[in-house]
């Protein structure tokens, strides 16, 4: 395995660990906050439907520029958007 494909899919498991722990995370605190299951569920489902725009925007991207330097960015924003 190539020093790429090890970081690439480090990253991966980490960005995934990340989200999942911070779902569970927000999860718990808007249910603390008062807001309703299905409120929490529409604004987690929200959080997802961009991430999925936004996917698709840095896919046209990176077939146009070059998909080492769009990889590399996606995974700089998921992982400040997910960590702040």
């Amino acid at each position: 395995m190539r020093k790429e494909e090890f970081l690439l899919m480090l990253s991966s498991s980490l960005l995934g660990l990340i989200m999942g722990s911070d779902s569970t995370i927000i999860s718990l605190y808007l249910l603390s906050l008062g807001l309703s299951d299905l409120e929490i569920g529409e604004l987690l489902s929200l959080g997802v439907l961009v991430g999925s725009f936004v996917s698709l925007i840095l896919s046209f991207l990176s077939d146009l520029y070059g998909r080492k330097k769009f990889a590399i960015i996606s995974r700089l924003i998921s992982t400040v958007s997910f960590s702040s």
